[in-house]
């Protein structure tokens, strides 16, 4: 039973590396980020500490899961996002290439904040914040033949 237990926590966390490494490839291929919250990073690192004090394990098996999942949760908040060549990067998603999305949405906040909006289907849409003027990330995504909207603040 020990044996199975250990074996399947090693599978599981082979299955986690291997989404790891194809998320750090893919990080490869951005070229504008999108803007990282501080404050964000700080509550996922407080909450994996106190996710491994709680839920600690003696059992070597439940423990080596537990560290993988406290790993991909930390991972998960501190990997890059944004706009590559080809599509968009953000963790848990495979493959962002921007022709699979039906239209892009770009909104301005604020003169260098703005919002993009990829929207699949009706209920299927994934969203990036920017750090700079939504002319740039215009300028980015116009030559590659989108159907891009732009909302403006009324």
């Amino acid at each position: 039973m020990l044996m199975s237990n250990l074996i399947e926590s090693i599978v599981m966390c082979l299955f986690i590396l291997l989404l790891l490494v194809h998320q750090i490839k893919e990080q490869q291929q951005i070229i504008l980020y999108s803007n990282m919250s501080i404050m964000r990073r700080i509550l996922a690192v407080g909450l994996g500490i106190t996710i491994l004090y709680v839920f600690w394990q003696n059992d070597t098996p439940d423990l080596i899961k537990l560290v993988g999942l406290v790993v991909l949760l930390i991972f998960s908040i501190f990997s890059k996002e944004g706009l590559g060549k080809d599509g968009f990067v953000k963790f848990g998603i495979f493959s962002g290439d921007y022709k699979k999305y039906k239209t892009i949405e770009i909104e301005e906040f604020s003169e260098n904040k703005t919002l993009v909006i990829f929207n699949q289907s009706k209920n299927q849409r994934h969203t990036i914040f920017f750090d700079i003027p939504v002319k740039e990330v215009i300028e980015f995504l116009s030559d590659k033949n989108l159907d891009i909207h732009l909302n403006t603040a009324e």
